[in-house]
């Protein structure tokens, strides 16, 4: 069995914390997973829709939202 990387990851974008795993493919063996076997559809945040980056072709990434931004104080109206 080939062992995740799991690392923290940050949105350039907005800054919603992300856990990124990524895990090894053998090559020639393409997953399939509940999207389809279309493994280099882009990936969004899920705060700020921005595309993630996706890495080369010999992993697979997925990323879990652990913390959303903090909202400023000028965006909450409390100026």
């Amino acid at each position: 069995m080939l062992d995740p990387q799991i690392s923290n990851f940050a949105c350039p974008q907005c800054g919603a914390k992300y856990k990124r795993v990524r895990l090894r493919t053998p090559s020639g063996i393409l997953p399939v997973c509940e999207f389809g076997e279309d493994r280099d559809r882009a990936m969004f945040c899920l705060v700020c829709m921005k595309p993630l980056p996706r890495g080369d072709g010999a992993f697979l990434s997925k990323y879990l939202l652990i913390e959303r931004p903090k909202r400023r104080a000028e965006q909450v109206g409390t100026a």
